[in-house]
């Protein structure tokens, strides 16, 4: 078909021509993610999955005989509830001593001037590159009920007759006051983006109208902030 001095070629049947485009790396990228993360996480889980489901000494994919005993003796077993009891414990006291750790170091690095605070960034990548075992060991070496260092410091300098203590790391009290410092890093890292990307005009208009600082934060900025407390309190909670 000619349209002035312009050729066009129109395809055969009236269809419309195919363009056989490169594979684009956008593309490539997330599909070879997806078959990582199937190959690594979902397939494990599968096996997991299958196998609870198997009488004792089979393998997950031997023979067809499955059965519910393995949950039944779970769920019916006298140590269930206070295994939830204390897992729920454990999680939530985490976040009600760390949120607030988290909230004022997030407050302070990006609604204040507090000198230094630039320095903060470097400070707190530095937990979240230590390996949980290496933190977790620190922890034993100087809390320990009996060979920690602060421990014997303190039966030393204070002269006390005993053998173990007065700190021990190893009770839930302890397990608690770990999890509470080691998901701070975390918690201010999402508090930081979130105070940043939150409007500041809401709360200087909030100081101009001649509300204080403490009326300003409780007033404005965390419920503005309340639905990203939300969520990260629900994530570390799970995460506990």
């Amino acid at each position: 078909m000619a349209a002035g001095n312009t050729t066009v070629q129109t395809p055969p049947f009236g269809r419309p021509a195919m363009l056989v485009r490169p594979l684009d790396i956008r593309t490539v990228a997330p599909i070879a993610a997806l078959v990582v993360l199937a190959l690594l996480v979902i397939m494990p889980l599968v096996v997991m999955l299958i196998a609870s489901f198997r009488p004792a000494n089979v393998y997950p994919f031997e023979g067809t005989a499955f059965t519910f005993d393995n949950y039944l003796e779970v769920f019916t077993s006298p140590t269930i509830l206070p295994l939830l009891q204390t897992t729920v414990v454990y999680s939530a006291a985490g976040i009600i001593i760390g949120l607030p750790i988290a909230f004022g170091l997030a407050f302070l690095t990006e609604r204040t001037d507090l000198p230094l605070r630039s320095w903060m960034y470097t400070l707190m990548f530095i937990p979240l590159s230590t390996p949980p075992f290496a933190t977790a060991l620190g922890w034993v070496l100087l809390l320990g009920d009996r060979a920690g260092s602060i421990n014997q410091w303190l039966r030393y300098f204070f002269n006390l007759d005993i053998n173990a203590g007065p700190f021990n790391i190893f009770t839930l009290e302890g397990m608690i006051f770990v999890h509470a410092l080691g998901i701070v890093p975390s918690m201010w890292l999402l508090l930081t983006g979130v105070l940043r990307n939150m409007d500041p005009n809401l709360e200087e208009a909030a100081v101009a109208s001649g509300a204080g600082k403490w009326r300003t934060l409780f007033v404005v900025t965390i419920p503005l902030m309340a639905p990203a407390l939300l969520a990260i309190m629900v994530l570390f909670f799970v995460a506990g």
